[in-house]
């Protein structure tokens, strides 16, 4: 019999992460052997179709289940910790000196695996995916018996020897990293357990647990490749003459406002910026391509969708009265900052930052995320990265920073792939001067997801008024104290 664990049972090490919120706020007694899954209401929202022609029935989707998500309280978000009684035994912070560290490692009797403490919570691994920055990432699924109803899930470990430390072991070097997957759980819980986005268009976070010496992030199966591998395959499709232009334009815009659309309740609605938007970052569900038999030409399934993924390099930002949401350019004479100014973090990818970032100058976290959305939207329509290196002597920089970027297009005989619309948004997202650059309402009300923006904009404002509200009341209540704000340094 699974023995009940309370919080004063956990020998937590609270140096063992970079964090200034309260602890006990994460840690709540455990009074059933798994956690309880409190179903959350379904969201039935979903973005029309792209595409006119109407599905066959093999291509007809089908309605999932519910996902039963965490307790919806903020307040009490969980994180559960399972011990064997060798490890109970050892509770004293001597016990974990260096010392004993490398004698439990050379010795893994001592400590609970990865398929027990998965087990012990109802999941089990299937595949690795990849290595992470501090883990591994897995394919996973639930077990049969389990509240989620053996659901396919994303299982994301972090090693607590490196979390410790904030580093990342690459090629045999100790390189500096900024992420914190509790930091990174309790944000994932705050955007898709406690409030959700129009088109859910991020991965849910299921469970969030720990064993001796990992955390586990539990999170939804959002879709079988990246947005990179999608891209990669339709543009080799249009290479060889199989998926038309056409077709692959209005899947670019499709997906395309999914992204825009997501970001914008981020930022305006909840305060966040992601910081780390990229290709690979973003997964795509149902991303086929259908073969006509007749004539051997693709199209893409009309059932796709994508999710925004890790958030392991998110920021929530604090808004008070005091500071306003309106942007305004970091004047290094002056050293004030704006609400969304990051001055402690450059972490990103490197395709994917923006000019400050690079530079390592103090950014704007919003401005950010939408340099990143102006590459993601290059590389989807044209098969390319608009630039390798930021630098003067790389034709694709020089095009960018001389707002030439149709010039490039040409050079690079792309030209059929290209429209106004798409270049005047790409070039606001890809503004080098930040203050000049576009922010998400303008990335939204742009002509080329005029279509959109105009079916969607009632919704749009009738979420952000819900969103609003509903922040008002939470923080009345004082649900949002656990929330780990962003703090410049």
């Amino acid at each position: 019999m699974m023995p009940t664990v309370f919080k004063e049972d956990f020998n937590y090490d609270e140096s063992a992460v970079k964090s200034d919120w309260n602890w006990n706020k994460l840690f709540v007694p455990i009074n059933q052997k798994i956690s309880p899954m409190i179903p959350h209401e379904p969201d039935d929202f979903k973005y029309g179709s792209p595409f006119k022609t109407k599905p066959n029935h093999q291509q007809q989707q089908q309605k999932q289940k519910p996902i039963p998500a965490l307790n919806p309280n903020a307040a009490s978000f969980k994180m559960f910790e399972q011990k064997t009684d060798t490890e109970t035994a050892m509770n004293s912070k001597e016990k974990h000196s260096k010392r004993h560290a490398k004698k439990h490692a050379k010795n893994p009797r001592n400590t609970v695996s990865d398929d027990a403490i998965l087990a012990i919570h109802g999941f089990k691994k299937t595949k690795k995916i990849k290595d992470s920055l501090q883990g591994e990432i897995y394919e996973g699924r639930s077990l049969k018996g389990s509240k989620l109803s053996r659901r396919r899930v994303i299982i994301k470990k972090t090693l607590k020897s490196l979390q410790k430390q904030g580093i990342s072991i690459q090629d045999g070097m100790n390189i500096v990293v900024d992420e914190n997957i509790i930091k990174e759980a309790v944000i994932l819980s705050h955007l898709t357990v406690d409030n959700q986005s129009m088109g859910s268009a991020i991965c849910k976070l299921l469970a969030f647990f720990e064993s001796s010496d990992a955390y586990y992030i539990i999170m939804e199966h959002g879709g079988n490749i990246t947005l990179k591998e999608f891209v990669d395959i339709a543009h080799e499709h249009i290479k060889n003459g199989k998926l038309k232009a056409s077709v692959w334009k209005k899947t670019c815009k499709y997906i395309g406002w999914q992204i825009a659309a997501t970001l914008y309740w981020m930022h305006q609605d909840m305060n966040c910026a992601h910081l780390d938007l990229t290709l690979e970052n973003i997964v795509i569900n149902r991303g086929n391509f259908i073969e006509n038999e007749q004539d051997g030409t693709v199209t893409v399934d009309r059932g796709i969708s994508c999710k925004i993924c890790d958030f392991g390099l998110a920021e929530i930002f604090k808004i008070d009265g005091n500071k306003l949401k309106k942007y305004f350019e970091y004047d290094v004479d002056e050293e004030i900052l704006g609400a969304f100014h990051v001055n402690s973090k450059y972490a990103m990818s490197g395709s994917y930052k923006s000019p400050q970032i690079f530079a390592e100058e103090v950014f704007d976290g919003r401005k950010a995320d939408i340099w990143s959305l102006g590459i993601i939207l290059f590389y989807m329509s044209f098969g390319i990265y608009p630039y390798q290196r930021q630098s003067v002597n790389d034709c694709g920089y020089w095009s960018v920073k001389h707002s030439q970027i149709n010039l490039f297009c040409d050079m690079q005989h792309l030209s059929h792939l290209n429209s106004n619309k798409l270049m005047v948004l790409i070039h606001g997202c890809l503004c080098c001067r930040e203050s000049e650059r576009f922010e998400i309402e303008d990335v939204i009300k742009a002509l080329w997801f005029k279509t959109y923006f105009n079916r969607y904009t009632d919704k749009i404002k009738q979420q952000s008024e819900m969103q609003l509200n509903k922040n008002i009341v939470a923080n009345n209540e004082c649900k949002l104290d656990h929330i780990p704000y962003y703090k410049p340094q």
